[in-house]
């Protein structure tokens, strides 16, 4: 099973659950402006563990605008900085990067996940989110590697979701270019994968042509 594609931004940051009131307000700013530009929500989810690397923020969400420049237009949208100041007030350690489609047909030509989204954020889904940067002309052994690494995590029920390349950040600094998305049944079954003898002794290759690799697990928002 593939993954799909498509021009996605991923916002991940730090706040107390218990203000609600402030998270409420924010979205009822942030969702309006940016349905204008046909954004469609994807995943929102808080961080169980860190498998490789570290992240500091423990929310994050994702969705999905029509286009590139429609994400970036929006993000320059005077209406948007509004949205920003209100976020300072509740928020830290905010990180927000765009991504599209990717250079490297890792997985083969992938489908636009755009017209199949849903309206609203998935919240009780457990994924994995994994960021690298790849060595590019080492093409055929990142397939293969792939394949092979996709047969293992499918043991654990394990399904790609999604999987593309960094355009830019558009507020704050992220390391790794390339980005996967990776459901699992629940959080608990993600921790067994990573744990898997197979798993482990496949991962040890990626460093052959994989640098600055990070795997964090997500599991529910608590409400």
């Amino acid at each position: 099973m593939s993954p799909k594609t498509g021009n996605l931004i991923v916002s991940r940051g730090n706040y107390e659950i218990t203000k609600k009131k402030e998270i409420n307000e924010y979205y009822d700013i942030l969702l309006p402006l940016y349905k204008k530009y046909g954004y469609k929500p994807a995943l929102r989810g808080m961080k169980s563990a860190d498998v490789h690397g570290f992240t500091i923020q423990m929310y994050v969400g994702m969705g999905f605008f029509p286009t590139q420049e429609d994400a970036i237009k929006c993000h320059e949208d005077a209406e948007y900085k509004k949205a920003v100041d209100f976020r300072k007030k509740f928020m830290t350690d905010y990180q927000l990067s765009l991504f599209s489609i990717p250079d490297v047909e890792v997985f083969g030509q992938l489908e636009d996940i755009y017209k199949n989204s849903k309206e609203q954020y998935e919240e009780d889904m457990s994924f994995i989110i994994y960021r690298n940067n790849m060595d590019t002309n080492n093409v055929s052994q990142i397939t293969e590697y792939a394949s092979k690494m996709n047969e293992v995590m499918g043991r654990f029920h394990a399904e790609p979701y999604y999987y593309g390349k960094k355009i830019k950040d558009i507020e704050g600094e992220s390391t790794g270019d390339y980005i996967g998305v990776t459901y699992f049944p629940n959080v608990m079954k993600a921790k067994e994968c990573f744990l898997d003898d197979e798993y482990y002794e496949l991962s040890q290759k990626r460093e052959k042509f994989t640098t600055d690799f990070n795997t964090t697990i997500y599991g529910p928002v608590v409400q």
